[in-house]
């Protein structure tokens, strides 16, 4: 309840900001219009100030699932814009300020239809179990889901190449584990000690990243975590690996299983004993 509380107070908060923000950049077009260079000047640098810090507090809030909606104020400005660039047009007001305004309003359209966009993609289940699936199964296949689309969240924000790598890789792993307990719902419980312990310390390593990531100062601490972490990552991998591998553990002796009955039937059968050509 907190949270979504915060969440609102954030969203209300860029809005007025980067209201402020498109209002002086107005300001400063008409200033500039009429010739007062100085005035212009400082509403440029103020609004680009406001601008500045709005986007500031927009990256820091971003890094969180809840505040993946922040495309909300943006449509609210490219709304706030378009009525102003027309009001401003029917009173017969300088064209550059009206266009200015309209050019605003197309900036944020297309931020926010962005972001809108990512946050559709980051959403969208990667499997959705039948409802008639054993309960205890779907909802390993459920739990998965979820930790592979919080992956995806991170990895938009973060920019080390290697620790995309690893997220990249285990990220693929994850999706294959879950597709087998989709087709294979029965072995479900091969996956306890999974989605227990490595999943869930995985998406520890993650978070504690992004985290770590985005201090404006990092100590010897943080530094020295940081530094750590693509260590763990990369034993999770071996983990996620030999996790996957154990899946298929049983499809590899049906093989041998089925391959050494082809081989006592075409004995029997007096096949497979002369060359072919």
């Amino acid at each position: 309840m907190i949270d979504k509380f915060v969440a609102l107070i954030v969203k209300l908060a860029l809005f007025f900001i980067w209201s402020l923000a498109y209002f002086m950049f107005v300001v400063g077009a008409s200033l500039m219009y009429e010739g007062d260079v100085g005035g212009f000047l400082v509403a440029v640098v103020f609004g680009a100030l406001a601008w500045y810090f709005g986007l500031r507090l927009y990256k820091k809030r971003t890094s969180t699932t809840i505040y993946h909606n922040l495309h909300v104020p943006l449509y609210a400005l490219a709304l706030m814009g378009f009525v102003v660039g027309a009001s401003l047009l029917s009173i017969g007001i300088e064209m550059p300020v009206v266009i200015l305004c309209f050019v605003l309003t197309a900036i944020n359209l297309i931020w926010a239809k962005t972001l809108s966009d990512r946050k559709r993609k980051q959403s969208r289940r990667v499997f959705e179990p039948s409802k008639k699936m054993e309960p205890e199964a779907r909802k390993v296949i459920l739990a998965g889901c979820e930790h592979i689309q919080r992956m995806r969240q991170i990895r938009v924000e973060i920019t080390d190449p290697a620790i995309l790598d690893q997220l990249h890789n285990i990220g693929t792993i994850s999706v294959q584990i879950i597709e087998y307990v989709e087709k294979h719902p029965q072995q479900h419980t091969k996956l306890n000690k999974f989605m227990d312990y490595y999943l869930p310390t995985t998406m520890q390593f993650l978070e504690d990243y992004l985290s770590f990531s985005q201090k404006a100062v990092k100590g010897e601490n943080i530094q020295e975590a940081m530094a750590k972490i693509p260590e763990g990552l990369s034993k999770m991998e071996t983990a996620f690996e030999e996790q996957l591998n154990n899946l298929y553990a049983d499809k590899v002796l049906d093989i041998d299983s089925e391959i050494a009955v082809l081989q006592q039937k075409m004995t029997i059968e007096g096949l497979g004993s002369k060359d072919t050509f």
